[in-house]
This record gives structure tokens, C-alpha cells and sequence, in this order.
């Protein structure tokens, strides 16, 4: 149905649609598996592959560089210019909002029990070091996927509210926390944010925010593989191939030359 406005959390390793319907928040995750859409985009020949079918090359590669395989679009950005994938070159802009474009698509598909929904207005969640040139590039890739971006809201803020609204006596509780200050700590595939938070009124105020994208999970996950890369080759008395922090394989993003 259109007109409504979705809560769209394109994150660096996954990513959520949900609305608000009366008094139940419905998320539309991924139906093979009930969880959210993996952050992933497979340019597979002329063909571009979102979402689990794509992560699920990446994940039976066993080791290997997929070719054409983009994982955290998110990151890139972070860093200037285009991204360099097996020769190609691609806008941020335009993988961001190959993934966006797919979780729009998802969810105009009925679902068991459920409607269609056209998500063509969002409020859109992004982490608390996002500036103008960040918030731009986004803004951009929602309007070549068919989404106006309504407002955009620190994770933290919104994890903050997502926690509170999904407690069983939401209202009371929120009434309970008027005029507290809590600490939000939010830690996601490409940041960690801490944020300070107020409630007036029965409305969520931040205060104060922090964030260090050094240390977001994807990092923790490639050094994790790194070691267990450098301990299979140290007990097969093999080379170790290790992948740099804060890059993918099969993909480059650095100019070339």
C-alpha cells in the first residue's frame, strides 16, 4: 500500500524494511530464512544478484576471490571516488541503491498471510558520523531505487526506540523513563556508536553521540578468519593468504595504478 512511510535500516552487513501497523511493527526479513537481507551484491556477468542468493556464492567459495562479488557498500562511503570491482567501475551510489532497489522489490511481494506494500517514502538509518557528502550519496542512491528519503535517524536513536517499542508494556515504560539519560551502544558491521540519550515528553532526544568506524564487526570477522587462515597454513606448513582489515575479497577499492 502506498503512502506509508517505512523504517529502512540499510545496514553494512544486513538490512531491514519494517512499518508500523496499529500496534505491530512488522519487519519484512528475508523468507527463506526469517532474517534480514544480507548487505551483499554479486555483479555476476550482466546480471546483478542482492541479498542471500548472493552471500551464498560468497559463502561456498571456500576461501577463493569471487569475482564480481561486493560486500558492504555501505563502507564505501567512507572513501572518495568510485569503487574498482575486477575492472569495473562502479558509483557508490549505484551499488547502494542496487540493494535498496532489491529491498523495495522484496517488499511489493505478498507475503503469507499479509499484503504487498510499496515502500516509495523511507526514514532511513544511518550512523552518527554521517555527514552531508555521506547523507547526499544516500539520499541519491534511494531516489535511483524509487525511495524518497523522509528523514534520516542515527542508529543509535533508533535502536534505542526499536528496543523500548518492542518491550510488552511500551508506553508505560517509556513514561517510566522521563527525563533519564541512557547510553546507547550501538554495535554494528562497519561502526561502533555510543550515543547519550534523553526522554521528554515521551519522545527520544539525543544528546551526544561517538562513533569509531576502525572497529565495526566486519573488521573483528576478517582478522578472526586471518588467524584461522594463519593457523591452518602454520599446521600445513603453508604460506598463510591473508586478507587486509577493512577490505573484501574480490574487491578492490582503491584506484588502480
Amino acid at each position: 500500500m502506498a503512502g506509508r512511510v517505512f523504517g529502512l535500516d540499510f545496514g553494512t552487513t544486513n538490512s531491514l524494511v519494517s512499518l508500523i501497523q496499529g500496534e505491530t511493527v512488522i519487519s519484512l526479513v528475508d523468507r527463506a530464512d526469517r532474517r534480514p537481507h544480507p548487505s551483499v551484491v554479486w555483479y555476476r556477468g550482466g546480471e546483478v544478484v542482492v541479498g542471500r542468493s548472493a552471500r551464498d556464492h560468497l559463502d561456498s567459495a571456500e576461501g577463493a576471490a569471487p569475482q564480481g562479488l561486493l560486500r558492504s557498500p555501505k563502507m564505501s562511503l567512507r572513501r572518495e571516488g568510485p569503487i574498482y570491482l575486477d575492472g569495473r567501475e562502479i558509483a557508490p551510489s549505484d551499488a547502494i541503491a542496487k540493494v535498496l532497489a532489491f529491498l523495495r522489490d522484496d517488499a511489493r511481494k505478498p507475503r503469507a498471510g499479509g499484503e504487498p506494500y510499496e515502500m516509495d517514502r523511507a526514514v532511513m538509518t544511518i550512523p552518527v558520523d554521517f555527514e552531508g557528502p555521506q547523507r547526499r550519496e544516500l539520499r541519491a542512491a534511494a531516489r535511483k531505487a524509487g525511495i524518497g528519503v523522509v528523514q534520516f535517524v542515527h542508529e543509535p536513536v533508533a535502536a534505542l526506540y526499536a528496543h523500548l517499542r518492542g518491550r510488552p508494556h511500551f508506553r508505560r515504560e517509556l513514561a517510566e523513563l522521563e527525563g533519564r539519560v541512557l547510553l546507547v551502544f550501538d554495535w554494528g558491521g562497519g561502526t561502533l556508536d555510543l550515543t547519550l540519550c534523553r526522554v521528554l515528553g515521551g519522545q527520544i532526544f539525543q544528546i551526544k553521540s561517538i562513533g569509531d568506524n576502525e572497529i565495526g564487526g566486519d573488521v573483528f570477522d576478517e582478522r578472526l578468519r586471518n588467524l584461522a587462515r594463519s593457523r591452518h597454513a602454520a599446521a600445513h606448513d603453508r604460506p598463510p593468504r591473508l586478507q587486509r582489515p577493512g577490505h573484501e575479497e574480490g574487491e578492490l577499492r582503491a584506484h588502480p595504478g
